[in-house]
């Protein structure tokens, strides 16, 4: 039986130098069907290649999907959460934020 897919949200506004900790910190985890989606909201120096380049060369077989993006201009969170939000359909999400809340161990989701 295949788990359900869980899908892990990291945003990002002007904190590259947080931002592979969270990505780390989703890696990490031993669920096996997460969907990991990166989102910047306008920042000058996040590259959507770098990131996607390192989550390839650093992801285990629990990710299951990647998204990176970068909006243009800054929007703010609650638009662009809510943007992400509406195309989840039936999955659990987490929220990963860098500098406001690294999950430092490994755990199971359900």
């Amino acid at each position: 039986m295949e788990k359900e897919k869980v899908t892990c949200i990291v945003l990002s506004y002007n904190n590259i130098e947080f931002i592979y900790e969270a990505i780390n910190s989703v890696l990490l985890q031993d669920y096996m069907n997460i969907e990991l989606i990166i989102s910047d909201d306008g920042s000058e120096n996040f590259d959507v290649g770098e990131i996607k380049n390192y989550v390839e060369k650093n992801k285990g077989e629990n990710i299951e999907k990647l998204i990176v993006n970068k909006n243009v201009v800054n929007i703010g969170t609650v638009k662009i959460l809510t943007m992400l939000l509406r195309n989840l359909q039936e999955n659990i999400f987490f929220l990963w934020q860098p500098m406001i809340s690294l999950f430092q161990k490994v755990f199971s989701f359900c």
